[in-house]
């Protein structure tokens, strides 16, 4: 496309399909959720995705306490954590929580419901075997976890330039809270 992106031919079960082609989609070889018994970086990874995808989602199950943009990996675990045993009951019983997963009315634009439902449901999967196993190096998993890059052109360009300004608004340099450069570009302008 005009941003240089390339895109498959056929979109059918393709990562830049719609929601259903996106929410079918697994890798053919699963990799473990961890390296060791004790190892879950793997499954931190799921617990962020899973975060996302839950974003703004409003529920009973959780009150006031959802899961909202620009936190940190470590407090999009902490929410999943928190709300494990809800998340799991959506996964295990869908048509009880259509409103939850956004299932319910049809929406223009880009939607995220299947995929949300696919990666609850992974989630309880892998848990489910985890409590079995103890063993996080055995539960394995081949759900495709999905990550933004903010701003990637502009996070290389602030390396190449070693501008740490930029470098911070992209993400490049740590800081408290993620940055967002398109919110700043908007304020300024």
């Amino acid at each position: 496309d005009f941003r240089g992106r390339m895109y498959p031919r056929c979109t059918n079960l393709s990562p830049q399909g719609d929601d259903l082609n996106k929410a079918l989609i697994r890798f053919k070889h699963w990799k473990p959720m961890g390296c060791s018994k004790d190892d879950a970086s793997g499954f931190r990874w799921l617990q962020v995705h899973v975060h996302n995808l839950m974003e703004g989602v409003e529920s009973e199950l959780w009150g006031e306490d959802k899961a909202q943009k620009r936190r940190t990996f470590e407090e999009r675990e902490e929410w999943v954590s928190r709300n494990e045993g809800h998340l799991r009951e959506i996964a295990r019983n869908p048509e009880m929580h259509v409103e939850s997963l956004g299932l319910s009315h049809r929406r223009q634009g880009r939607r995220e419901d299947l995929q949300r439902l696919a990666a609850l449901i992974e989630l309880d999967r892998v848990l489910e075997i985890h409590e079995r196993e103890r063993d996080w190096s055995v539960v394995k998993s081949g759900l495709p976890i999905h990550l933004d890059a903010s701003c990637n052109g502009y996070q290389h360009v602030s390396t190449l330039l070693r501008h740490p300004v930029l470098a911070r608004l992209v993400n490049v340099i740590p800081s408290e809270r993620p940055e967002d450069l398109y919110r700043e570009v908007a304020r300024v302008a």
